[in-house]
């Protein structure tokens, strides 16, 4: 049974991370098979969550990269 995008569109965030039960991730693929619209916004949001990754992993470098006892000492010394 082919789903409207209305029906779809709801899921493909959690398709995109692998999150839907067998019977909605086959749906979603039936759909996607004859649906460019819905093409198009899955490769949005994947792009989307790719940009986020990279965010995170730039965050997680920079508070990696901070020396927090030399921060803690400076606050103090300034209070």
């Amino acid at each position: 049974m082919m789903k409207e995008c209305k029906d779809i569109k709801h899921l493909l965030a959690d398709y995109a991370i692998g999150e839907l039960f067998p019977a909605e991730e086959k749906a979603v693929e039936a759909h996607l098979h004859s649906c460019q619209a819905c093409k198009e916004e899955l490769q949005i949001i994947r792009r989307i969550q790719h940009e986020a990754d990279e965010i995170g992993q730039g965050c997680e470098q920079l508070v990696a990269s901070i020396d927090w006892e030399q921060s803690a000492e400076s606050i103090t010394a300034n209070i």
